[in-house]
């Protein structure tokens, strides 16, 4: 079920599988590989074994185009053919 970005709670949390499937990505390692460029949602380190994203700011994110890169990074493909979000 594909849910509006709009319509994602302000509050709260939400596991990195719940992202995976909201932005369409397959693969754990993308996450990751934004994470390390700075690019997508912040990822929240609750202990060795669980990570979180606020949905305030996955919400965010997606309504500004999901389009925040770091200054002096462009488009592209990431590692493993994992696409970059531009």
């Amino acid at each position: 079920m594909v849910i509006p970005a709009a319509d994602l709670p302000d509050d709260a949390t939400m596991p990195p599988k719940e992202l995976m499937q909201l932005v369409g990505v397959r693969a754990r390692a993308t996450l990751w590989h934004w994470d390390r460029k700075g690019i997508g949602p912040t990822k929240y380190v609750i202990n060795a074994r669980t990570v979180r994203y606020s949905r305030s700011e996955v919400r965010a994110w997606l309504l500004d185009g999901a389009k925040r890169l770091p200054p002096g990074q462009g488009a592209g493909v990431g590692q493993g053919g994992d696409a970059v979000v531009a």
